[in-house]
């Protein structure tokens, strides 16, 4: 599960890969005859690391942009500090707490027992896993699962298999899916790490290629420019577009529903991130941000050490890791831009405001509450279990972009 969080997470936020995931953990508890704590932990944290410390995600974006570094070096610098952090945190915690944690799965989750399961998941489908009645965040999840049919005795919709406790989707014994009344074979697990890895691998071609090709050579525009965060996610685009859509049968029309209804999340995502860069630049501006960072340094604290524990004091006291990382970098760019640092070490003092970001998650922070009610968990056990993975995975982050600091 930990590293299914670790890969999808890259191409989608962190509540949505917990919408797309859970029921798969569910799955994975109810069979193993454990704690859900001990399935959800290790896809939570790579969910997590993968959102605050890697592109393509506004925040660690946002602030290579603002302190003037490169998106491959934020990547490397990302997975050399992060993956300690997922495996610390994740594996070892998650291993640790969920013997000790005992949380059963929900009774209406999708794939349960009896009736009750199948008239979950009829109405949970459309959300993840979440409870029929609201999902997490007060929207009704209304439940449109493929392959299924009109219940007589209870006007509802049951997925294929809810008679016999469990959940199957039409083509599902054949492993095959129905698209347009043809049946096609599901992507390969290939195809669809190749479609997530195209863009990193651009943007840390592009590094490469600036570092150890000459000046004026071709190959090395060539991969500087293939490598530009907006040109390798728009071919990363167009080829899943292709891949999953075009070349299985899926219409030019389905294509434009499906891109216009994924913009959506957009405007919400703009306007944290400006409120985050506006705050900081209004701070940077009045000379608070200039103050904080002038008396970081005059008590000895080395930039890199200043970044997280601001990062992480606005973290606990706003709760968005985007705001708190997007914000810190307005405070600290002008300290940064003073000095002259490298390009490593830059991508390393993003690493840190992105470990601060993610410290102590707690009530004021909306992704607590969508792990304690999707894996059924009450205020106390989130606290126990979330909010200390979430303490390490940033102590642990910012103690290896420590280490690497000292040999770059």
């Amino acid at each position: 599960m930990g590293v299914t969080g670790l890969v999808l997470g890259i191409p989608v936020f962190f509540d949505i890969g917990i919408f797309v995931l859970a029921p798969l953990v569910y799955v994975a508890a109810r069979r193993g005859g454990r704690s859900l704590v001990l399935y959800a932990m290790p896809m939570l944290a790579g969910l997590s690391m993968t959102h605050a410390f890697l592109p393509p995600h506004p925040g660690p974006v946002t602030a290579g942009g603002l302190l003037g570094v490169g998106m491959g070096w934020i990547i490397a610098m990302g997975l050399l500090c992060g993956i300690p952090a997922w495996l610390v945190s994740g594996v070892w915690w998650g291993a640790f707490i969920g013997k000790r944690v005992l949380v059963e799965v929900p009774a209406d989750a999708p794939g349960a027992p009896g009736p009750a399961g199948g008239a979950a998941a009829a109405g949970g489908g459309g959300g993840g896993g979440a409870p029929a009645e609201q999902a997490p965040g007060g929207g009704v999840a209304t439940g449109e699962p493929g392959g299924g049919a009109p219940s007589t005795a209870t006007g509802t919709v049951e997925p294929a298999g809810a008679a016999t406790g469990t959940v199957e989707p039409a083509g599902a014994a054949t492993g095959t899916v129905e698209r347009a009344g043809v049946a096609t074979a599901p992507p390969s697990v290939a195809l669809i790490s190749l479609i997530i890895a195209v863009p990193m691998l651009l943007i840390l071609g592009a590094t490469v290629g600036s570092v150890a090709l000459p000046e004026g050579s071709g190959l090395r525009d060539v991969l500087i420019f293939l490598g530009t965060p907006a040109i390798a996610l728009t071919i990363s685009v167009l080829l899943a577009m292709y891949l999953l859509g075009v070349r299985r049968g899926t219409s030019m029309g389905e294509l434009s529903r499906i891109s216009g209804e994924s913009l959506r999340p957009v405007g919400m995502i703009l306007l944290v991130v400006g409120a985050g860069a506006f705050f900081g630049k209004v701070l940077q501006e009045t000379g608070v941000g200039d103050a904080l960072a002038g008396s970081m340094t005059a008590i000895g604290l080395p930039v890199i050490a200043s970044a997280y524990l601001i990062s992480a004091a606005l973290r606990i006291a706003q709760g968005s890791a985007t705001v708190a990382i997007v914000t810190t970098a307005g405070i600290i760019g002008p300290t940064v831009a003073a000095e002259s640092y490298s390009q490593p070490q830059i991508a390393l003092i993003v690493v840190a405001v992105s470990a601060g970001s993610i410290i102590a998650s707690h009530v004021n922070d909306g992704g607590f509450w969508i792990v304690s009610k999707y894996f059924n968990m009450s205020v106390k056990d989130t606290l126990k279990t979330w909010t200390v993975l979430e303490t390490i995975l940033s102590v642990v982050g910012f103690a290896a972009a420590g280490l690497v600091w000292m040999f770059v």
